[in-house]
């Protein structure tokens, strides 16, 4: 596709108009992000030129964490073929691939059950947007197929999922993962069954609660503002752009995002809470319409990011220092708009 092969060419151009076209100058220097973000990048080059899977403590060497750097790389303007960062995206789909179960499923076997279904949920992502743009196409695309069929099977009767692939106990965190997955399958020319995606849908918006936020699960449960974003981006991702309980739910972020106790740097979640709640906010809102919904308490929500960054180019997390990173640079990057999986 052009817009990828030109990403890296219109790189510079497109990160110093990140605050111009949605974050006021003033509020969110455009320099300091394009600074961030090449440390962070750095952080990843350095591993992966030394063989070093992304992945770190019970996440050690993760399909999923993997791809959320190789998101990360294409994000910046780079894709497997082209661009300077085209041997880190490469080698990640390659590590990916390797990882790859002959059962379709795309985590390595020495996955921890909880993690399994988001490996899946963000592999499959990362694939499907490489898908064109790699010398492994052919065999991305047959993993994909197996892959999609994997999350078909494994869709439990209240049209969620969890992390089992067998048919039982849902969530809404999986739900929104999977969700964005076959959005990027469907993307990308693959088949995805109407039903399968209708029935997610539905499983999340049974998951709202009054206050416009969403619970864990369908059974009763508080709000909570990384959920909730997740929810918000399932349901984009299903097509669900505007309707009344999206405006509830953008209303209930909007409220979440000025407690500063409702995530904070410290949560284990907040990197999460970032990467959702930035696709939440784009994926919802017009560029016109971002200053009033409170474009100001949104962008001091993303000025921790810069922050927390450490020396060495990484964001410091009690679950995984390496999906922490991804993320950040992930949310960081959005704006560049070079990923259609984040394009309205």
């Amino acid at each position: 596709m052009f817009w990828k092969h030109l990403a890296f060419g219109v790189l510079i151009f497109s990160l110093l108009s990140v605050t111009r076209n949605v974050f006021s100058r003033e509020i969110f220097d455009s320099e300091k992000i394009e600074a961030a973000v090449e440390q962070g990048l750095n952080y990843f080059r350095k591993r992966l030129d030394a063989g070093i899977m992304p992945g770190d403590g019970a996440f050690r060497n993760d399909v999923g964490i993997t791809a959320l750097v190789g998101m990360a790389f294409l994000s910046s303007g780079s894709t497997p073929l082209e661009g300077p960062d085209a041997k880190y995206a490469a080698r990640c789909v390659d590590l990916i691939l390797e990882k790859a179960r002959p059962n379709g499923i795309l985590a390595g076997n020495s996955a921890s059950e909880q993690g399994i279904a988001y490996a899946h949920g963000f592999a499959m992502t990362f694939l499907a947007e490489c898908l064109g743009m790699s010398e492994q196409d052919e065999v991305i695309r047959s993993v994909l197929e197996k892959a999609i069929l994997r999350i078909v099977e494994a869709q439990g009767e209240n049209g969620g999922w969890r992390y089992s692939f067998f048919p039982g106990e849902e969530d809404v965190s999986v739900t929104a993962c999977h969700l964005t997955a076959l959005r990027a399958c469907r993307n990308a020319g693959l088949s995805i069954p109407a039903e399968t995606v209708e029935n997610g849908i539905n499983y999340l918006l049974r998951c709202q609660n009054l206050d416009g936020g969403f619970r864990y699960r369908l059974a009763a449960g508080p709000s909570a503002l990384p959920r909730s974003a997740a929810a918000v981006s399932g349901l984009c991702a299903a097509g669900k752009y505007d309707s009344p309980q999206i405006r509830e739910a953008m209303e209930y972020l909007r409220n979440a995002l000025r407690d500063s106790q409702a995530v904070s740097p410290n949560d284990g979640y907040f990197h999460y809470a970032q990467y959702y709640a930035v696709q939440a906010f784009r994926l919802t809102l017009a560029p016109e319409r971002r200053e009033d919904f409170g474009e100001e308490s949104f962008c001091q929500f993303l000025r921790a990011l810069l922050h927390e960054q450490r020396p060495d180019g990484s964001w410091p997390s009690t679950i995984s220092v390496d999906c922490a990173t991804a993320m950040a640079l992930i949310a960081l990057q959005m704006e560049n708009d070079y990923l259609p999986i984040f394009q309205r």
